[in-house]
């Protein structure tokens, strides 16, 4: 049985509240999808009353491709939205490379880490002698995701740490087409140091692959642009037209991999795992 795909609109009062237009929703379990990110804290609260229209519901599934407030260093501020998340009635999460793991871990929680975004799109593009390429890690807080993904493709990996402007195995990324691994781009100062030292090191080309692009302008306003990088790919968690300037971007699609999370955590709603439509089971799908 397919979905019962229910589309919710949103409208502004003028003294600047949201009004939600849908109707409640029947059915035993929901899946909630927060959109690509154009106005974070609009759509929070956009997100929280559409949960609301779900509330007869026995199980709320929760899309969140970047959870919003989960790469603050103020726990308060994550913990604000985990708390939100739980009056929301969320019985799990699917999320795309979460910034800190512990963030949401009282919550049930997948999170699609970068070897599994990038699958489809870097597939044709990393075929080949890997031995001619290796995963690098921009920082340390980005082993665990650069890690994962080196052993998925069986390659080489290096680390950079980009406080000391060092980097673990300088010889090892000579002449090598260099990939680098990371969850969050905003200013690309990170992505910034790390082609710099590689750069040093006479790496044979760069290539960046990240989670989300926030690309925040810089402070003349302008887009931004990585002239050092022969390739840059993003997810489409967030819109980035418009907001950076490269050639060689490429925006990786999220649906097989939400689609692939959703059925280890819909089983019980008869995931139709055949349906062209990834978000397509026995349950109501809710879409702003």
């Amino acid at each position: 049985m397919a979905a019962n795909s229910v589309e919710v609109r949103f409208a502004g009062f003028p003294n600047g509240e949201v009004k939600i237009i849908g109707d409640r929703i029947e059915a035993k379990s929901a899946v909630a999808v927060f959109p690509k990110i154009r106005d974070i804290n609009k759509q929070l609260i956009e997100f929280m009353l559409m949960c609301g229209l779900c509330e007869d519901c026995a199980a709320i599934f929760a899309v969140i491709p970047y959870i919003p407030y989960s790469r603050q260093n103020d726990s308060k501020a994550r913990a604000m939205v985990s708390k939100i998340l739980g009056m929301c009635r969320v019985k799990s999460v699917i999320t795309v490379d979460i910034h800190n793991r512990k963030t949401f871990e009282k919550h049930d929680v997948i999170n699609i880490l970068p070897h599994e975004i990038f699958a489809d799109t870097m597939s044709a593009d990393i075929s080949g002698d890997q031995s001619n390429q290796i995963i690098v890690a921009p920082d340390i807080g980005a082993i665990y995701r650069a890690k994962k993904f080196a052993n998925a493709y069986c390659m080489d990996m290096a680390v950079i740490d980009k406080n000391a402007r060092s980097i673990d195995r300088a010889s090892a990324v000579a002449n090598k087409r260099c990939i680098i691994v990371d969850d969050i781009i905003d200013s690309g100062r990170t992505i910034k140091i790390a082609a710099d030292i590689l750069c040093s090191c006479n790496a044979a080309s760069l290539s960046a692959l990240v989670s989300h692009g926030f690309f925040s302008p810089d402070s003349n306003g302008e887009s931004l642009s990585f002239p050092q990088l022969d390739a840059l790919y993003v997810s489409e968690s967030f819109e980035v037209f418009g907001r950076i300037t490269h050639e060689h971007l490429t925006i990786a699609p999220l649906d097989r991999a939400i689609s692939s999370a959703l059925a280890q955590r819909c089983e019980s709603t008869s995931l139709d795992k055949s349906a062209s439509n990834p978000l397509q089971y026995d349950t109501c799908y809710v879409d702003p």
